[in-house]
Formats: C-alpha cells, sequence, structure tokens
C-alpha cells in the first residue's frame, strides 16, 4: 500500500474508496474477492463496519435481534487492516432506523445514547482490529449531537454525502462521498478538467458502495459486477496522476490539499455534472482571454 507522504506529493487527484454495510450480514466471500481485487492494483479501501446489526431487517424500526460480527469475518478483516488493504471505519452500532419519516440511526437521537452508540461501537471495532479514526453514518444522516460524541471519542474523519458540516467538532475532518463505482471514470475526466483552474493542489474523489450494488450479491438492486469493479481498479491504477489513499489518510491532508472535492453531492450524476459545468466554465474563459468590457 501506498505510505502517505505519497497520498501527499504524487498526484494532484486522489481517490479514497468506501464501502459501506459490512456486517454480520453481508457476504465473506463477496467481501473477500473485493479485498483480493484492491491488493492485486495496490487501491486501498475504506470498509464501513456495523458491529451488531439490527435483525430480522436491516431497516426495520423495532429489531428483535441483533447480530454481532462472527470470529471468521473479524479475523478477515482484522488481517486487512493489518496488512494495510484496507481502514476500518465504524459504519453506526446497529444501522436500525429509529425515525418516522427519514432514515436515521442518529439524527435526533438523545446525545446520551448518541455518544454511548457510538463509544460502544468504536471499542467493539478495537478489540479486535486496532485503532479506529473514522466515522460513516447509516444513511449519511447526523446531527450536531453526533459531531460532539465523534469528537469526544477520539474520531478524526466523518465521511458522510453531501455538504460539510457548518460547525466542526474537535478538529473532525468532514470527507465525503462523491460518486458511486460505475461514475468513477467519468469523475476522473471531470476532476482532471477541473484541477487545470483550481487553486487547490488536489481534487479529491470518493466512490461509495455497498454490497447490493454488486451483481453477485443477488440483489435486483445491483450495478455492476465484481469483474466490473476489478477493471475499474485496474484502470485506476495505470493512471499516473491519480493515487488511492483511504479515508482516514486524506483526513490528515493540509486544509488547502483538500479545498476541492470532485462531487460534494447525494449522488454521481449530480457531483459529475457540477464538475463537468465548473471545467466548461474554466475552459470558456480560457478560450476568450482576458475580457473585454466597454467603460463608460
Amino acid at each position: 500500500m501506498l505510505a502517505m507522504s505519497e497520498v501527499r506529493n504524487r498526484a494532484s487527484i486522489t481517490i479514497g474508496l468506501r464501502y459501506d454495510d459490512c456486517s454480520a450480514l453481508s457476504s465473506s466471500a463477496l467481501e473477500s474477492s473485493i479485498l483480493e481485487a484492491c491488493v492485486r492494483h495496490r487501491i486501498p479501501c475504506t470498509f464501513g463496519v456495523i458491529p451488531e446489526i439490527s435483525l430480522p431487517a436491516r431497516h426495520g424500526r423495532i429489531p428483535e435481534l441483533t447480530s454481532r460480527l462472527p470470529d471468521s469475518k473479524r479475523e478477515m478483516l482484522r488481517r486487512a487492516q493489518v496488512e494495510g488493504v484496507i481502514e476500518l471505519a465504524l459504519h453506526g452500532y446497529t444501522h436500525r432506523n429509529v425515525r418516522d419519516g427519514m432514515r436515521t440511526e442518529f439524527a435526533g437521537v438523545p446525545a446520551s445514547t448518541q455518544a454511548e452508540l457510538i463509544a460502544k461501537g468504536k471499542d467493539e471495532l478495537v478489540s479486535f482490529a486496532g485503532p479506529i479514526h473514522t466515522f460513516i453514518p447509516p444513511w449519511n444522516s447526523y446531527d450536531a449531537h453526533t459531531l460532539d460524541a465523534l469528537s469526544s471519542a477520539g474520531f478524526k474523519t466523518l465521511s458522510a454525502e453531501g455538504l460539510e458540516p457548518e460547525q466542526q467538532r474537535g478538529g473532525l475532518k468532514f470527507v465525503p462521498a462523491t460518486c458511486r463505482i460505475p461514475g468513477v471514470r467519468e469523475a476522473v475526466t471531470a476532476a482532471r478538467q477541473l484541477a487545470f483552474g483550481s487553486c487547490a493542489s488536489r481534487i479529491i474523489i470518493v466512490p461509495c458502495f455497498h454490497p447490493y450494488e454488486i451483481k453477485e450479491s443477488g440483489s435486483p438492486r445491483a450495478r455492476f459486477s465484481l469483474f466490473d469493479f476489478e477493471r475499474t481498479l485496474e484502470w485506476l491504477s495505470s493512471q499516473q496522476d491519480v493515487v488511492p489513499g483511504t479515508l482516514g489518510a486524506i483526513g490528515t491532508l493540509p486544509d488547502h490539499e483538500r479545498a476541492r472535492f470532485a462531487g460534494s453531492a447525494p449522488r454521481q450524476r449530480i457531483a459529475v455534472r457540477a464538475l463537468k459545468k465548473a471545467a466548461e466554465w474554466i475552459t470558456r474563459r480560457r478560450s476568450e482571454g482576458p475580457a473585454t468590457r466597454s467603460h463608460s
């Protein structure tokens, strides 16, 4: 895997893969294939792990049971983190939806409850995997109490979707998801165009994906196959101006290097369109040359 100095110095575009919903219910065989692809192409991935997922339905509001990570999956994740293949991130505690009208495990929940869940979840992951510094809120939903709890628990990086929180807590860095796996090439192309006219020294792309998006999961919501995923990583590894890093590593970049994300928007199509518009504007201004204005 790449050293942090390489993430800082080698490229104008940094990419951080984010895989959500790793849990007792997700397929270990599928995740093993993801890890193997990451190793082959030397591209690390941040795994959002749910310590004790709700049963029987992950999205049920009142689960009767929960299921903890089996020992075999703990060992797989521990070994992958030690080898630098992945960074483990806390992805909620049970991923249970607790409110009507919106999907969230944390937003609107009392501060003390949030603090307890976050601390308990972190302790669970630390017990088998070592230090945990990144938090991914289920459904990308959180509130100010979540930020306070994360700061108190020693988290360094928050990855959600959308805009950066208006008020930072304890130096917490925001590294948003910006696109999906099928949109990676388009996002890189748009990021290159944006980089030419940007004062930032780095453009950051964070593709987010879930087990159900992969065809081998058997989900009707699948959007790409493991073969497609492998081809995407192969292509990324061949791009000399693109350097991979975990979300935690990206969060340690100086603020001026984190000033431009490749589409801080809820969905890839919005992110890429925004990038394209910015790139088109820059190209148009360059082709026009110095503006000619009539002065009265």
